[in-house]
């Protein structure tokens, strides 16, 4: 069995995909620098990293908002794909507060990846995340030598490794 064929049936064993019904995934056709395609591989890599998570399954508060449950926006890297986090607008983004869990993130992302990195243009693409759906899970591909950098990134979170870029404090 080759490499390809057994990433994907691991990535679709452990993230069914959801009816169309209830996903609706944006993905994108062209590419402004510094986003280039990206590879399944890469952005495989940074959902094993999500779902390593010792919170996977509990349920958690994201915000922008200061000392509000986990501090967004959180970004993830691992070659050339970038796995960001964010609330959906930034003008009521401070606001606002979404409660999923990193499963919830990791199977969106994994949505993301086999409807838009592994179809061409490989670019990428978005999908909201959460019950009330304000926030959204993005999945793009970039410059590995290019440093990413999104709105307000901070520190914290998650861990260290993996080209982890920012956001993601907990508030406990």
């Amino acid at each position: 069995m080759n490499l390809f064929r057994l990433l994907f049936l691991t990535l679709f064993f452990f993230f069914p995909p959801l009816s169309p019904a209830n996903v609706i995934v944006s993905c994108f056709e062209d590419s402004p620098p510094p986003m280039i395609p990206t590879t399944y591989h890469a952005c495989f890599q940074v959902i094993k990293f999500i779902i390593s998570h010792e919170r996977i399954e509990l349920p958690t508060l994201f915000s922008r908002a200061p000392n509000v449950g986990y501090r967004l926006p959180e970004q993830w890297r691992q070659g050339s794909c970038v796995l960001q986090l964010d609330m959906n607008d930034a003008a009521t983004a401070p606001a606002e507060t979404e409660t999923a869990t990193f499963k919830n993130v990791a199977d969106a992302a994994a949505s993301v990846i086999l409807a838009c990195v592994l179809a061409r243009p490989h670019l990428g693409g978005s999908q909201f995340v959460g019950a009330k759906k304000v926030m959204n899970v993005t999945v793009f591909g970039t410059d590995r030598a290019a440093k990413v950098k999104g709105p307000g990134v901070g520190d914290g979170g998650l861990g260290v490794g993996l080209g982890r870029l920012g956001g993601g404090d907990f508030a406990m």
